[in-house]
C-alpha cells in the first residue's frame, strides 16, 4: 500500500485518519499507546514536534510525557493474568520490531520509531527546521505493516467487515422490526436490500452475510452466488437476537431505547 505523509489537514482527512485508527484495527495493536498516539497525531490539526505531543503520551506513571519512559505502564499493579497478557503483547510487539531490524519495545521513543520505520509516521522538517510528525495517509492496516498471526489476521478482517458493513446490516434489520412489529421473515432480493441501503448489491451481500455469521438470522439461500435480482426468504429467530445482541430503538417520545443481550451481565 502506497503512502504518503499527510499534508492536507482538512477536517474531511483528519476524520478519515480518525475511523482508520478506529475501524483500521489500531487500538487492537501492542502497546496500547501506539493507537492512542495515532489519534493524537492530528488532534491539533497541523504537524506537531515531539515535544508538542507529550500531552499525549502522559499517563499516571509519566505524568510529564517523558518519551524515555516505558511505552507499557510498568507501573500498574497486576495479578498472574493481567502479567501472562502483559507479556504476550511485549512478545507480540518484539515481533513486530525484528521485522524492522529494530530491538523489543522498552520506551515510548523505541514505539515511535517502529511507526517511523513501519512507514505509518514520517518525521519531517517543517519551515521552521524543527522534526514534526506527519501520519501516513491514508493510514495502512496493521496487516499491511506488521507479520500478524492467523488469529490477529482473522479479528482484524471481522473488524474491517463489520466496520465496512455493520451499519448496513442495522438498515437491513430494521425490516424486520418496524415499528415494534418484529417480523419473522421478510421475502426480498439483493437489488432490493441494496436500495434500502442505498449501497451497490455486493454491499447488500456483504451485509447478509455478517448477519448470518451471528446465527440469529437464517436462509436456505447460498449468498455467496445468488444473482442479486433472484428473491429469497431471511429469517430472524428474536430469541437467539435477544440472547446476543444490543438492540437500540427509538422510544415513545422520541427517547432512544436501548435492549441488551440476555447474557450480557455488565460489570460490577
Amino acid at each position: 500500500m502506497t503512502t504518503v505523509p499527510l499534508t492536507d489537514w482538512s477536517q474531511d482527512h483528519r476524520e478519515q485518519h480518525f475511523h482508520s485508527v478506529v475501524g483500521g484495527g489500531w487500538l487492537r495493536m501492542p502497546p496500547p499507546m501506539l493507537g492512542l498516539l495515532l489519534m493524537g497525531l492530528t488532534s491539533r490539526g497541523k504537524p506537531l514536534t515531539r515535544e508538542e505531543l507529550r500531552p499525549f503520551v502522559r499517563n499516571s506513571v509519566n505524568p510529564s510525557g517523558d518519551w524515555q519512559a516505558s511505552c507499557w505502564e510498568d507501573g500498574e499493579e497486576r495479578d498472574a493474568e493481567e502479567l501472562a497478557d502483559l507479556q504476550e503483547a511485549q512478545a507480540t510487539s518484539a515481533r513486530y520490531a525484528a521485522h524492522y531490524g529494530l530491538p523489543p519495545l522498552c520506551t515510548l521513543t523505541d514505539m515511535l520509531a517502529l511507526m517511523i520505520a513501519s512507514g505509518l509516521v514520517y518525521e519531517i522538517p517543517g519551515a521552521d527546521g524543527q522534526l514534526r510528525l506527519h501520519p501516513a495517509f491514508p493510514l495502512p492496516g496493521p496487516h499491511k505493516v506488521f507479520p500478524l498471526d492467523g488469529e490477529e489476521l482473522a479479528a482484524q478482517e471481522s473488524l474491517r467487515r463489520h466496520n465496512a458493513y455493520g451499519g448496513d446490516a442495522s438498515r437491513i434489520i430494521a425490516l424486520f422490526d418496524p415499528m415494534g412489529a418484529r417480523r419473522q421473515e421478510i421475502t426480498t432480493s439483493l437489488d432490493r436490500l441494496a436500495r434500502v441501503i442505498d449501497g451497490h448489491p455486493h454491499d447488500a451481500r456483504e451485509a447478509v452475510r455478517l448477519l448470518l455469521e451471528a446465527q440469529d438470522f437464517t436462509t436456505a439461500t447460498d449468498i455467496s452466488v445468488i444473482p442479486s435480482h433472484k428473491v429469497f426468504r431471511l429469517r430472524c429467530d428474536w430469541d437467539e437476537f435477544d440472547a446476543h445482541r444490543m438492540h437500540v430503538r427509538r422510544g415513545r417520545e422520541g427517547r432512544i431505547a436501548v435492549t441488551v443481550p440476555a447474557d450480557w451481565h455488565g460489570s460490577d
